[in-house]
């Protein structure tokens, strides 16, 4: 598993590059419930005002069998495990960008990167050894969802294509695929992680960051996981008869 480990930091370890471009803030603040010095006037009386926090209300995601809520469970656990590195892949690491946005020669930005690579590898290797094969697939996709970029386009960029190359052929083994991308619009797993993450936000449980995709319609539309449910298999039916 050693191989794979290292694999894992790397997605960390070279995942800062692109959100350096937009805002690595956490959610907006929510005005707290103040009470405001407004007020209105009806039928003689002076009501005051005073603004609450929005509440958001999800509908819980429906399971035809046991098996698929187990899976359902599971998969949040690991979730809720990995997305934390997420946020710290793009949050920390966009001094990356930043630091080296001045460097012309490539070399410069290798060497720069290493550092990174450093520090990275002194605080989290120990913890990155404890993942799963599936939470470093998970992860994966994470980083592709917080910043916009494949693992491999990452590694590509800092370590150049020829090591990308060997990562990928590495990552393989251990059926993971540094070129995965993240889409939850049409990817039943990944519409599922996204109503896992979702729910996590509006828990308090994870703390939510801006993405380059706006995944709103998870919480604007409670069954959207459902949809895309449907359409899956609505595609497996249609490739069944066409066999």
């Amino acid at each position: 598993m050693k191989r794979f480990d290292f694999i894992l930091f790397l997605v960390l370890a070279f995942a800062g590059k692109a959100f350096a471009q937009t805002d690595s803030t956490s959610m907006p603040k929510e005005k707290p419930n103040t009470f405001w010095s407004e007020y209105v006037l009806y039928n003689g009386d002076t009501i005051p005002l005073s603004y609450l926090t929005e509440v958001v209300v999800l509908e819980r995601p429906t399971f035809e069998t046991n098996e698929e809520r187990r899976a359902y469970f599971r998969l949040r656990r690991k979730v809720l495990k990995v997305y934390p590195y997420a946020v710290i892949a793009s949050e920390k690491l966009t001094e990356v960008t930043e630091a080296t946005a001045d460097l012309k020669k490539k070399r410069k930005v290798r060497k720069y990167s290493k550092k990174i690579e450093k520090y990275l590898r002194e605080e989290f290797e120990a913890e990155l050894k404890k993942l799963t094969r599936t939470e470093g697939m998970i992860l994966i996709k994470l980083i592709y969802r917080q910043t916009g970029y494949t693992t491999w386009d990452l590694i590509k960029d800092y370590r150049g294509g020829i090591n990308a190359v060997f990562y990928q052929t590495m990552a393989k083994f251990y059926d993971a695929d540094l070129k995965a991308t993240y889409d939850p619009f049409t990817v039943e797993e990944d519409a599922m992680i996204e109503t896992i993450l979702q729910r996590a936000f509006i828990a308090g449980e994870l703390q939510h960051q801006e993405t380059p995709v706006n995944f709103s319609d998870f919480r604007t539309n409670s069954n959207m996981l459902d949809k895309v449910r449907e359409k899956a298999n609505e595609e497996e039916e249609q490739e069944n008869e066409k066999e």
